[in-house]
């Protein structure tokens, strides 16, 4: 028989075990929980393991969103990042602050740098934007 002192702990080692059991989810790749779903017969198991998988689809989702949002932050920063590199030379030129004999190496190099900043940021956006969308077509729809 149950008395109203043993209760409190009956309740917390319910919970420590329960805290373990769903431990055992965290330590698992999303692709291992899958494969274990068809396994698992209908009861309060599954439906812990249904919720771990639903959890790590959202954060999944959440990440390739924010990989998005990267590349066009690339995208968009590409331009306006090249073109400061040779107007920042050219202003210190007109201004007399380069010397005059390296002036027109100075600024052939600035647009060289210029350009290849440009292409980075061009090829990370594409590179991003190409790992988002084959992360989204893997994952599938999220609820």
């Amino acid at each position: 028989m149950t008395t109203s002192n043993d209760a409190p702990w009956d309740a917390s080692a319910a919970l420590a075990a329960r805290t373990a059991y769903l431990a055992q989810f965290e330590k698992a790749s999303l692709a291992e929980l899958e494969a274990l779903r068809p396994r698992m017969e209908s009861g309060p198991q599954r439906d812990d393991l249904d919720a771990a998988i639903l959890s790590r689809r959202r954060v999944r989702k959440a990440f390739l969103e924010s990989l998005t949002t990267l590349a066009d932050l690339f995208d968009k920063a590409a331009l306006p990042a090249a073109a400061a590199i040779p107007v920042f030379l050219t202003f210190l030129a007109t201004e007399k602050l380069l010397v005059e004999r390296w002036r027109s190496t100075v600024l052939v190099v600035g647009y060289m740098v210029g350009a290849i900043l440009w292409l980075f940021c061009r090829w990370k956006a594409y590179q991003l934007t190409n790992e988002a969308k084959l992360g989204a077509a893997e994952l599938g729809k999220v609820d």
